[in-house]
Order: C-alpha cells, then structure tokens, then sequence
C-alpha cells in the first residue's frame, strides 16, 4: 500500500477551525460557561475573538475569507476556490458568529442596551450575513452531496439574520437583508429539482420551507411594529 503523503489534504477543511469550535462551546455555551460572571465571559470573548482574527491572518491575504462573502465581489475570485476553501471561509464566519452571539448584547432586543461589547451583537449579525452572501456567490458547492456539511453554517446564519431582522425592523438595511435569506430559499427552490429517475432530496425542500416561512415572519414584522 503506498503511503499517505505528508502534503495530502485528508479532511474537508481545516482542524483548526474545529479545535477552536470546541473550546467556544466549552468556554461560552456549556452549562459552566454560561454560569460564569460577566466579566469573565466577556474575557473569554475577547481571547476567542483574538484567537480566530490570528487564525484568520495566518491565511495569505488573497485567499481570506473577507476577500469573497461581499456582493460585489468579481466572479473570477471563486474560479480556483476548493471545496475545502468554501469550508475554511464558512467556518471562520461561522466561529465568529458564536464567538459574539454569546455575549449577552446580543439577547438583549432593544439595541440602544447594546452594552458592554455594543460591537458584538453587530458582528454576530454580519458574520451571519456574509455567510449567506458567500453561499449565494458559491452556490455551485453545494449540493444533495455536501449539503450536510453546509447545513450547519447555511441554518445559524439564517436564524442570525432572522433574529435581527424582528428586533431591529427599522433597520435602512432591512430590505437589502432580508433578500440574502430569499436568496438562499430560491438556491434551495433551484437545487429541489428532481433527478432523472424522479426523486428529490427531503432536506433541501424542508430547508426552504422552513426559510421561506422566516422570511414571511420578518416581513411581517414591519407592520406590526409601525402600528404598534
């Protein structure tokens, strides 16, 4: 048998990414973390945050994740990106979502008490939006194959965005962002085509349903607020 070569790529993305996952969930999501004071939560926000920012620079500058998930980003940027690419970038949008979306800014639904980070609850819901951007942008990746390693990131930065959307309906960007999450129902619409013998893939109907029916909720969530 001939040997593993030392320069092979094994995993689909990078074992990084999913020790550093760990100790978020140990140190800010577990039933000790969230027990822990303020303050030291806020610590560990902080030291997760450096840790994912030093994750992130040790990539070259073309190949980071912010180079990509913009809307305005030129096509030929994703003609070389790998399935291990797309993976790298959705789990540093995703880490930095669950680094954040523990600070306690973020379950507090007025945003003038955004406090003490008032910088988190807004980086929770950009990492979630640049999320969906990227899949929208490198929708050629997923598929009935890989959609279970995309779930995960397409579904937390729905709900992100969700979230947002009805607790800040007065957003100037409520309109622009609540179109990254029809996006993503109409990529879900556009994969649900059946195959040649007839079949569909439940999880990607199921998904867009579920999508679809978000994004009626937070539509409606303008009205309700306005006559309030």
């Amino acid at each position: 048998m001939k040997p593993l070569s030392s320069k092979e790529l094994l995993f689909p993305s990078d074992l990084r990414f999913s020790l550093l996952k760990s100790r978020i969930f140990r140190l800010l999501y577990s039933v000790h973390g969230q027990a822990l004071p303020e303050a030291r939560r806020l610590q560990h926000i902080r030291e997760l945050d450096q840790e994912l920012s030093d994750l992130k620079e040790g990539y070259p500058v073309e190949c980071r994740p912010d180079v990509f998930a913009t809307e305005s980003a030129p096509d030929y940027l994703f003609h070389d990106l790998s399935i291990r690419g797309v993976n790298i970038h959705l789990e540093y949008y995703y880490c930095l979502g669950k680094i954040h979306g523990a600070s306690s800014s973020c379950r507090i639904s007025s945003p003038q008490t955004w406090s003490p980070l008032p910088s988190s609850a807004e980086l929770c819901f950009e990492a979630a939006k640049s999320s969906l951007i990227y899949i929208s942008r490198t929708r050629q990746f997923v598929n009935h194959h890989t959609f279970w390693i995309h779930a995960q990131f397409m579904l937390a930065a729905v709900f992100s965005v969700f979230w947002y959307l009805i607790t800040v309906p007065t957003s100037p960007t409520f309109k622009r962002d609540l179109k990254t999450m029809e996006d993503i129902a109409e990529l879900l619409a556009q994969l649900n085509k059946p195959t040649e013998d007839g079949q569909s893939f439940p999880p990607f109907y199921l998904s867009q349903a579920f999508i679809e029916r978000l994004i009626s909720l937070a539509r409606h969530s303008q009205p309700r607020i306005a006559n309030s």
